[in-house]
């Protein structure tokens, strides 16, 4: 929806949005910089509650007829350098609770999906990102 190219991207039927939020919000900056050692996490679990139950209103509100999915965070591999292993479950639990709200939204659970093949897809260990295949 952020494409320049679009004329008024909600002015048209959206049939699906799938949607996630969660990385981003588990990294730690200091100085603008990944680092967990000496930097503040960008959500608390209960910003990044608050966050899942806006971003769902607020995506009913223009499209109410489309279907909305969310997608879970995926995990965090151990030796990831602005992230703690662990907190994408805690995420995804959080989010779940919150979702008890909205139960017309499906879950895409790439936490679970992910968490036993990671190391298939990952561009390097510790790393959140996805190889071309991923």
């Amino acid at each position: 929806m952020r494409d320049e190219s679009l004329d008024r991207p909600w002015a048209f039927d959206w049939d699906v949005i799938h949607f996630n939020v969660g990385l981003h919000d588990l990294k730690s900056l200091s100085a603008r910089k990944l680092g967990k050692k000496n930097g503040v996490q960008v959500s608390s679990l209960g910003v990044y509650q608050k966050k899942v139950g806006e971003i769902a209103k607020y995506m009913k509100a223009p499209a109410p007829d489309a279907k909305l999915i969310i997608a879970m965070t995926t995990p965090v591999p151990d030796g990831e350098p602005g992230r703690v292993a662990g907190d994408a479950q805690k995420d995804t639990q959080a989010a779940r609770q919150i979702l008890l709200g909205h139960p017309g939204i499906p879950i895409n659970d790439l936490y679970r999906s992910i968490k036993l093949t990671q190391t298939k897809w990952w561009t390097a260990p510790g790393n959140v990102h996805f190889n071309k295949s991923g």
